[in-house]
């Protein structure tokens, strides 16, 4: 190519330069030194985090005491009185400790409570909400949800006193883990653990299963030791559903079959089946293996019918009962399983047979299609009803196996418990702390009759009634929370004279764990549901006042119930406050507790005085001793719930000053880019020995200091923590005190002024206060975290902050010079003002139009109406006509980058060709083809929304679809890493090269110039002007066909808009930068040298490009389908091109679904500096230092936004930590935070930098030219 001459591409004009194809490469560029840095803000960024959620989201001490058996609840008199001693009151004089159970209540009972029930069956229906099991004949009758659960409200009515149903408030965050850590241990749990619903955390506390589970290790009667008489049997547990249970109690629940034998031994046996949970788009498997096991224990098996000796009709009942019991399941290949097949283990299972219907104690099911359907389709479409049908009919199975018992064998001694773990709204999530998500049913039947009669119904009704009155006063006003005081619940959801008892979700451990004879968990909190011993009179040995002889006295069983959960409470109370030192429980509310006890065992010892003289009134005390505990255990748990966040004030403190500092940094590092380059220029050498000494000393101080000051705040932090953070706090102070002194009040000034330009020229006074807005910009948004209203509004405010700064694009553009009267200037565009104005313009309307794209946050109430599914606000399902409309998307999306490379001719490049005309379309339609399939399935699914009590069954999904959707997302995401990245990776330039004869004009003007012979030609380089943003380009345009694939419909068409944003905004601001060129040729203030103007224009107006695009990262956002709750998060994105759930996998389609908006924007950050950049662009040839500090500006103006962001919501999240909306609105908004500026900025900015940034850069360089 030697002697031919070279021109850039037509259509963006580029300096020459003669091509050396033999020439090596001679320069790079060294982004080492950034990239460390970069580093260093996100491991300091991180730590800061840490520190302050370590001291904001500390979880409650956990207490390794059990309850024993064998032993009575009673707290410490010496702890008491020390505890009292430093609050107002005092213990009563005398104390009456819990009397013993008579011998006469049974020998298998504990030292507590007469067993009540023999064996227990813990049916969980995962996300059954109240509503769902209530009768509704009200408008909302004919919801897919409603009245499909008849065999529960057919018990309640026809079987009163043998049923009875209720509204079980649980305590959020509502998810599977913490609801199951509830209704086991009795305690509250913590919103951190929220974190850990995929991935079972084990349950050490106390709790009534480990307590059932070694019963068989009582002392025995006969046990010289066991004075009491009472006497312990095995318990036999069979368990099979989702497999968190396993999880959270793997020395329990261990997988497989454990001890066979069917003798009374130590231990019992134990038969486990747990089946996998997170698949959400499967309705049936786990449902189907519950049922598949159930009659194995209910019902005697069919073919063995004939030995049992039977009647006929018994035969014939049984056998029906098993044919309806493989009626309900949908899958009927689940029947075939070998659990309880003769010839396993050489024919010798004793699990066989009519033995597992004999000597199984518990029975505990979890199925999941409820909660799947739910999160797969919401509750109101019609595969709702066809579950809760299948569910009817469950229940009325188990029902009839229990009357059945009862009716034959005369054996009553069954309980059956029917729950929901926690409720979903109304677009079929849960997690959070609504209405709807709290409000869980819970239903108890037994075949015993009389447990729930009429008359000790309305005994505990008239005492729970009194209560309510009390907590109306205002003595109580502050100290019983609302949904506490209420007995009573109004069925808001469905009909408004709907009334159904409400109780606490944890009352169900203490209920479970008296009536089975078991001791109460020591970590209980819950009260006993009423009704459950209402009928229940239980006889105590009673000592005489010289304690030599006994008296048998009857006392009321609720009473006795709740003298014993109030007992075991203070107990616990008295055992945590000694064991944390900091437990951030109030003086008042501790002397509340004490006075509410004192005040209820004054009442018992009048009531005990009375039944030894037989008063009249006994009856009366009785029902006020009652009340009494009643009330001290209410109001000792709403305290608890409040008091319960243990707030490390020391370590937030730390952690929010170094997110300060680091924040700080950014801004400072930023003002030392102007001129001192700091990521190249700064070394060790050049700090020099005495700096790194004091940085050194005030580190060491800053950390001795931390140590001595932090447990003043009440702070629990380990040693390492407090040395760790103290010292990079002294270090980060150390270092910004040496570089503000190291600046020069010139350079300083300097920086000011190219920010705000001093010039008279009208376009550039525009371009200042377009700057001036951008700058107070990131501080507008972070005052939103200020409060709650404009959080939950928080995607209308960023869509008008976008707008604004739009709009004063737009009089910028309108402001700005016309380059077409600037002839001389080379290198410019001379349609530069017209296409800003353009560019502007559109980017407006495109704004505007995305904000119809939206889902709701439950505090914006019905007026809110999402769009992003394309039908009702009820839906969670893409409609068909929005996943159609999104082929749209297919076309666009190439053709916006096609465009936008046909602006400097780089689309005839090969690799351009072969992206944006074949691999990226393929990409994007086999992702619109997964959608459409995936909606066209979910509406086939149901053909009768609303579904009918006759349904037979759901219907199957068709395997050909999901084998096509396999394959469509599979293939998709192999184009784009492989046809894309990859390919990207050994050809990243799109450049055409083509020799063609000169012109004789310019032949002329060759010979004229360079003496150069007619027969020369001449080199065109088409993409030359753009070479090095074309490049990264096709890289985005790969990597954004990634994201693509992982969103829904509508999130594919608004990631599609963010991409033509991106785009446009580009553009935009390259107009702008010609326009700043041409008015720096007409003011004679703004002169710019030859070798400075690249470097001039690349900074010119950095600041409101950046915030435009941080501002588009949260527009898109919510424009995508999210919030910032954890309801919005998309699921359903987790099984894209995926059977079954893979953590790893699962987990990353669901990250890049639900932050796509910041990921692509970030991906995009290097193109505000490589956008129309030559191959010898001045730029990026003249000075390599310069590239980097524009690069540095740029990102560090991005990060600086989203770190004021995250430290301010920080900030608000712990000044507001004790309002109530904290766990619901702050801290989920400082959640989310978290890993947007971590993952989908930091990391990702390291990516695009550290990678496709800096490849791009040094391949440019290795071309020779």
């Amino acid at each position: 190519m030697l002697g031919k001459k070279i021109k850039s591409s037509e259509g963006r004009s580029a300096p020459a330069g003669e091509l050396n194809t033999t020439s090596k490469p001679t320069k790079s560029v060294k982004f080492r030194a950034l990239l460390v840095y970069f580093l260093v803000l996100f491991l300091t960024k991180l730590l800061g985090i840490y520190l302050f959620s370590r001291g904001f989201l500390l979880t409650r001490a956990s207490l390794p005491n059990t309850s024993d058996p064998n032993k009575l609840p009673s707290y410490d008199v010496e702890r008491y009185t020390s505890i009292i001693s430093n609050i107002k009151g005092k213990a009563p004089e005398s104390k009456l400790p819990l009397y013993e159970l008579s011998k006469e209540d049974g020998p298998y009972s504990s030292a507590w409570y007469p067993e009540k029930f023999q064996r227990a069956i813990l049916l969980v229906i995962d996300a059954l909400r109240i509503d769902f099991a209530t009768r509704d004949e009200g408008s909302n009758k004919d919801h897919p949800y409603h009245n499909k659960l008849p065999i529960i409200q057919s018990l309640v009515t026809e079987k009163e006193d043998q049923a009875m149903l209720y509204r079980a408030r649980a305590d959020p965050p509502t998810t599977t883990l913490q609801r199951l850590k509830g209704i086991t241990t009795g305690q509250l749990p913590a919103f951190i653990d929220a974190s850990t619903n995929f991935a079972g955390q084990e349950i050490k506390e106390d709790n009534w299963l480990q307590q059932l589970k070694t019963a068989g290790t009582y002392r025995h009667a006969s046990s010289s030791q066991n004075k009491g008489g009472h006497k312990a049997r095995p318990r036999n547990i069979f368990y099979a559903g989702d497999d968190t249970w396993v999880n959270v109690f793997p020395q329990i629940l261990s997988e497989g079959k454990s001890n066979t034998s069917l003798k009374y031994n130590e231990s019992g046996w134990g038969f486990f089946r747990p089946m996998p949970s997170l698949d959400v788009w499967d309705l049936h498997t786990v449902d189907d293996g519950v049922i598949t096991r159930l009659p194995y224990f209910l019902l005697p098996p069919a073919e063995k019918l004939g030995n049992a000796g039977h009647m006929k009709s018994d035969l014939e009942r049984i056998s029906k009962a098993w044919e309806d019991w493989r009626s309900i399941v949908v899958q009927d290949k689940m029947w075939d399983h070998s659990d309880f097949d003769s010839t396993e283990k050489g024919g010798n299972n004793p699990l066989i047979n009519g033995e597992l219907k004999e000597s199984w104690d518990l029975i505990i099911g979890h199925t999941l299609g409820v909660d799947h359907c739910g999160h797969r389709f919401g509750p109101n479409h019609g595969e709702m009803a066809i579950k809760l049908t299948q569910m009817n009919k469950l229940l009325t199975l188990i029902v009839d196996a229990l009357d059945y018992e009862a009716e034959r064998n005369g054996k009553a001694d069954t309980v059956l418990y029917v729950m929901g773990d926690h409720g979903m709204d109304m677009m079929g999530d849960h997690g959070g702390e609504s209405d709807h998500e709290v409000d869980a049913a819970m239903f108890i039947y037994s075949p015993k009759k009389g447990w729930n009669s009429s008359k000790g119904k309305r005994r505990v009704q008239k005492v729970i009634e009194s209560a309510s009155r009390l907590f109306l006063q205002d003595f109580y006003s502050g100290h019983i929370e609302h949904d506490l005081s209420l007995a009573w619940w109004e069925n808001t959801y469905v009909e408004p004279k709907n009334e159904v008892r409400s109780i606490s979700q944890i009352d169900l451990v203490s209920s479970i764990s008296l009536t089975l004879g078991i001791p109460i968990p020591f970590n209980n909190l819950g009260t006993i549901i009423p009704e459950v011993v209402a009928n229940d009179i239980v006889k105590l040995e009673r000592p005489s006042n010289d304690g030599l002889e006994k008296t048998i006295v009857s006392e009321w069983g609720f009473l006795r119930a709740m003298r014993l959960c109030s007992h075991q409470l203070l107990s616990y109370i008295h055992t945590y406050i000694s064991a944390s030192k900091f437990h951030g429980f109030s003086q008042s509310d501790i002397h509340l507790w004490h006075q509410l006890f004192d005040d209820a065992e004054e009442i018992y010892m009048k009531y005990d005085r009375a039944r030894i003289a037989k008063d009249k009134d006994v009856n009366d005390l009785e029902d006020s001793a009652a009340l009494g505990y009643y009330v001290f255990m209410k109001v000792t748990l709403s305290s608890l719930r409040r008091a319960w966040a243990q707030f490390d004030l020391g370590l937030m403190i730390l952690g929010i000053l170094i997110m300060i500092m680091t924040t700080v940094f950014t801004i400072v590092f930023l003002s030392c880019s102007w001129k001192t380059i700091f990521p190249e220029s700064i070394s060790l050498k050049s700090i020099g020995k005495p700096r790194i000494a004091v940085s050194a000393l005030l580190s060491l101080f800053t950390a001795l200091g931390t140590l001595i000051v932090l447990p003043h705040f009440g702070s629990e932090a380990s040693s390492i923590e407090t040395v760790l953070g103290g010292s990079i706090l002294g270090l980060q102070a150390s270092i910004l005190i040496f570089l503000v002194a190291s600046i020069r009040k010139d350079a300083l000034v300097q920086w000011f002024t190219s920010i705000f330009l001093a010039s008279d020229h009208p376009f550039v006074k525009v371009a200042q206060t377009v700057t001036l807005i951008s700058f107070f910009i990131p501080l507008i948004h972070s005052l939103f975290f200020t409060s709650n209203s404009f959080i939950f509004g928080e995607d209308g405010s960023s869509m008008y902050l976008t707008q604004t700064v739009l709009i004063a694009l737009l009089c910028c553009s309108l402001a700005a010079p016309d380059p077409s009267s600037a002839q001389t200037i080379v290198g410019i565009n001379t349609n530069a003002r017209s296409r800003a104005i353009k560019c502007s313009t559109a980017m407006l309307i495109i704004t505007r139009l995305s904000y119809y794209s939206t889902v709701c946050r439950e505090e914006k109430g019905p007026e809110c109406k999402p769009t992003f599914y394309g039908t009702s606000q009820l839906s969670t399902v893409t409609s068909i006509p929005l996943a159609l409309i999104n082929a749209a998307t297919v076309i666009i999306a190439p053709l916006a980058i096609y465009i936008a490379l046909k602006q400097s001719q780089s689309h005839v490049a090969l690799v351009a060709k072969r992206w944006t005309g074949i691999v990226m379309p393929i990409v994007l339609a086999l992702s619109f083809v997964y959608w459409l399939v995936d909606s066209i399935t979910s509406s086939a699914e149901s053909s009768t929304p609303g579904g009918s009590q006759e349904t037979t069954g759901p219907v199957a999904k068709s395997e050909y679809m999901i084998v096509a959707k396999l394959v469509c997302a599979r293939l998709a995401f192999a184009l784009a890493l492989g046809g894309g990245i990859f390919s990207w990776i050994f050809n990243p330039f799109c450049l055409e090269i083509k020799v063609r004869d000169s012109a004789p004009g310019q032949l002329e003007s060759h010979h004229k110039a360079n003496k150069i012979e007619k027969n020369k030609k001449t080199v065109i380089i088409l993409g030359f002007g753009n070479a090095h943003g074309a490049s990264y380009l096709l890289f985005l345009g790969a990597m954004f066909s990634v994201l693509f694939i992982a969103q829904q419909p509508m999130g594919e068409i608004m990631l599609t808009a963010l991409l033509i944003q991106i785009l446009l905004s580009l553009e935009l601001f390259d107009s702008l930068r010609d326009c700043y060129q041409v008015a720096s040729s007409q003011d004679q203030k703004l002169k710019i040298s030859h070798e400075e103007v690249g470097y001039q224009k690349a900074n010119f107006m950095l600041l409101p490009q950046t915030v435009l695009l941080v501002l588009f990262s949260y527009v898109y956002y919510f424009s995508t389908g999210h919030q910032f709750t954890l309801a919005s998060i998309q699921w359903s994105s987790a099984f894209v091109g995926l059977r079954s759930v893979n953590l790893i996998l699962s987990g990353i389609l669901v990250f890049i679904n639900s932050l796509g908006s910041f990921i692509l924007v970030s991906l995009s950050l290097p193109l505000i500096v490589l956008w129309n950049r030559s191959l010898v662009d001045p730029l990026i040839r003249g000075n390599p230092s310069k590239l980097l500090s524009t690069f540095g500006r740029g990102v560090l103006m991005y990060i600086g936004y989203n770190s004021v962001l995250s430290t301010f919501s920080a900030i608000c999240a712990g000044n507001f930590r004790r309002h109530l909306m904290v766990w619901k609105i702050f801290l989920p908004r400082f959640l989310f935070s978290v890993p947007i500026l971590l993952i989908a900025v930091h990391a990702v900015i390291l990516l695009a930098i550290g990678f496709a940034a800096r490849r791009v850069i040094n391949k440019g360089f290795q071309l020779g030219i």
